[in-house]
């Protein structure tokens, strides 16, 4: 997939922004970014398991995927020094481009993106985004229909810890981390809620999930996502899973969809599904909601993250800027 991605790419790149130093030197930052992107989203890893064989059923293998810090802040230094290198070594041979002052300029920009990445790159952490949410005490649990705004008091208390690992557009695992428990107690039941899965799909294919955990994203109201009954929310920590639902001790519901969102003011659980009612709980569904809560979700990674991307998409306008000014095949540009 990559050397048909690299192939398009360079025949395209030769197409539309020409054959010059500064051409090849932003057409490598731009293809070590398209590589990286992959890798992130769809470019899973892992070689078959031991023992090989060469006949019969082909060994398993553990799926892997690299880190944020892996990827982007050492990975992604490497391609775009790498990619760069390789493409005006390649023109140079081709063509007999001359390393002028307009590989200079180009080189500049290439280093202002691997330097700081490698430098960053110790300070991040090496997975993804660590979240801890926790409440307890009085709770706030709905009555009747969903969003029907009749609320009884009760108490509980929730628990979650998890990571999110990012976008991993797949099926296979791994996907963010989770692990949820909560127990309610309305009106003499007592509820204990677990999830362990995380939702990568909405079952019935209405909405995205994030894969699991999402940060700092609206939901709600018209953005797609979740219902259109709330009001749209932007919130710190959101989480999509499948989980068990027992009720005074008896299991009552198994892969039952679970939502959690973190609001300007607390905390708020969902356990089921407007169009899917589970038998045995009270209304056929939970919505619980707390004052108040501690924790989120660590921001070092994600403002690395911000930084990152808006460094690596300053070089490329440079590069794009410089190329443009070159003009078609490496003639000055009008």
């Amino acid at each position: 997939m990559r050397l048909l991605v690299t192939f398009t790419f360079v025949f395209l790149w030769w197409s539309l922004v020409g054959r010059d130093v500064v051409a090849y030197a932003a057409g490598g930052v731009a293809l070590a970014l398209a590589w990286t992107a992959y890798g992130h989203f769809v470019g899973r890893s892992g070689l078959p398991d031991t023992p090989l064989r060469l006949a019969g059923d082909p060994p398993p293998t553990t799926v892997e995927w690299t880190g944020y810090r892996d990827l982007w802040l050492i990975s992604l230094p490497i391609l775009v020094l790498v990619a760069c290198a390789a493409l005006v070594l390649w023109g140079r041979a081709l063509e007999g481009l001359r390393a002028d002052r307009s590989a200079l300029v180009a080189a500049a920009p290439v280093a202002a993106v691997a330097l700081p990445l490698f430098v960053a790159a110790p300070i991040a952490g090496g997975g993804g985004t660590e979240v801890r949410l926790e409440a307890s005490g009085p709770v706030q649990v709905e009555q009747g229909a969903w969003f029907s705004g009749e609320l009884a008091p009760g108490t509980g208390s929730l628990t979650l810890e998890g990571e999110d690992a990012g976008g991993r557009v797949t099926p296979l695992p791994p996907h963010d981390r989770v692990e949820l428990r909560a127990t309610l107690t309305v009106a003499g039941t007592e509820l204990e809620i677990a999830a362990h899965r995380p939702l990568v799909d909405d079952p019935l294919g209405r909405f995205g999930t994030w894969w699991g955990i999402g940060r700092d994203v609206w939901h709600h109201g018209e953005s797609g996502i979740g219902s259109d009954r709330l009001p749209a929310v932007k919130f710190d920590v959101a989480l999509f899973a499948a989980g068990s639902v027992r009720a005074d001790g008896e299991e009552v519901a198994a892969g039952a969809p679970v939502h959690v969102m973190t609001l300007d003011e607390g905390l708020e659980l969902h356990v089921g599904d407007q169009e899917t009612p589970i038998p045995g709980l009270p209304d056929g569904h939970v919505r619980a909601i707390w004052a108040d809560y501690e924790g989120g979700a660590e921001d070092d990674l994600h403002v690395v993250g911000y930084v990152v991307g808006s460094l690596v998409l300053l070089v490329l306008l440079v590069l794009a800027r410089l190329a443009l000014r070159r003009g078609p095949a490496g003639r000055p540009g009008t």
